[in-house]
């Protein structure tokens, strides 16, 4: 009788992470789809969606709302980023949250950087390189103030830690005195 109860509770739970999972992957799927034809009507091709679609995806996962994502990317298609270009941004808006930044954050860092390059009359190629470069400085200041943040939070810890204990001790001592 208990192996039949352990197979039906192993059963339940494969059930509960399965349908999760599977409900998560839909979703995403829907999202996506959403996200695609709402581009298509912003005029964006087919082929620029195709190549921001596993960024895109990427957002997804990291839970960011649809609303952004298609915004994000109609401002760059309008400010003349297209296909390898336009993906070129995605992937930048990826990296830099991978580096510690959120989508708000990372989007508007390669707005900047491209405006920047727009703004001194660069164009095509030129324009890819000035952001790469722009960009690389702007995900090492992440890096160091992730790290910076880090350093200041785990300070934090150490000196609340040693509250605690100081205030353990005085109330071993007040203790101690109240029992003599």
């Amino acid at each position: 009788m208990r192996n039949y109860v352990k197979i039906f509770f192993c059963l339940l739970l494969f059930s509960l992470v399965f349908n999760d999972y599977s409900f998560a992957a839909i979703d995403a799927q829907s999202t996506l789809k959403e996200i695609n034809t709402s581009l298509k009507q912003r005029n964006l091709s087919d082929k620029d969606i195709k190549l921001i679609e596993n960024s895109v995806k990427e957002l997804i996962k990291e839970k960011v709302d649809k609303t952004l994502i298609i915004k994000g990317a109609t401002h760059l298609r309008q400010a003349g980023m297209k296909e390898n270009d336009l993906a070129f941004c995605f992937q930048k808006v990826n990296e830099l949250m991978s580096a510690g930044s959120n989508y708000v954050e990372s989007s508007n860092m390669v707005k900047r950087s491209l405006e920047q390059a727009q703004s001194k009359g660069l164009k095509d190629k030129e324009v890819i390189k000035a952001m790469t470069a722009t960009l690389k400085v702007d995900k090492e200041e992440i890096i160091k103030n992730l790290n910076l943040r880090k350093k200041q939070i785990n300070q934090a810890l150490k000196d609340a830690q040693a509250k605690v204990n100081k205030a353990k001790v005085e109330n071993k001592n007040k203790s101690k005195a109240k029992l003599k």
